[in-house]
């Protein structure tokens, strides 16, 4: 009795601990896929309706632009949803007075591929910076472990997909996701 507020905040360190080691795990294990069609419309559906309360709560507004000519895509679902949940947050991050997300899908004409284009309309990102995002332990955040992009990176490419940014300073950034 008396100690509650520390025993809270234990409980909360000991929660923002676990998952600290978890991501460091998830990183360093391999990964088994359990592939299965999925509709990836329906997935970034899924992933938008997720954050819509951050983004109303930092006055952030979502376009979205989803391509009825993409049928299903054989994926592993719940991978891919953490992998666009980490784009979606960063992208979140870097609008703190708020802005625009714009998500897209579409098809690539030349080969098929299924292309996914998440843009925010926030703070950018420098080249130097741009070239250190999708390896682990970069941070520029206080509370960031560095390795959400780069686990992101490592889910798209066990897709036998591409990521990739694109990025200017004070105008926003573009991830632009390739699938076969």
């Amino acid at each position: 009795p008396g100690n509650e507020n520390l025993a809270e905040i234990i409980v909360a360190e000991t929660i923002r601990l676990n998952n600290i080691v978890l991501e460091f795990l998830d990183f360093a294990r391999p990964q088994r896929l359990n592939l299965a069609p999925v509709d990836i419309n329906n997935s970034i559906t899924q992933a938008l309706q997720f954050i819509q309360p951050e983004l109303t709560e930092n006055n952030i507004g979502l376009e979205t632009e989803l391509s009825s000519a993409i049928g299903t895509v054989t994926i592993d679902q719940d991978n891919f949803y953490r992998a666009l949940l980490n784009i979606l947050v960063n992208a979140i991050q870097a609008m703190p007075e708020g802005g625009r997300l714009r998500v897209s899908t579409g098809v690539q004409k030349s080969d098929g591929s299924i292309v996914i284009k998440i843009q925010d309309s926030g703070i950018g990102m420098s080249d130097e910076k741009k070239d250190e995002i999708f390896k682990p332990f970069y941070t520029d955040k206080n509370r960031g472990t560095g390795l959400g992009l780069a686990i992101t990176k490592n889910i798209i490419e066990q897709h036998h997909g591409t990521i990739q940014v694109s990025s200017k300073k004070n105008e926003g950034s573009t991830f632009t996701i390739i699938l076969p």
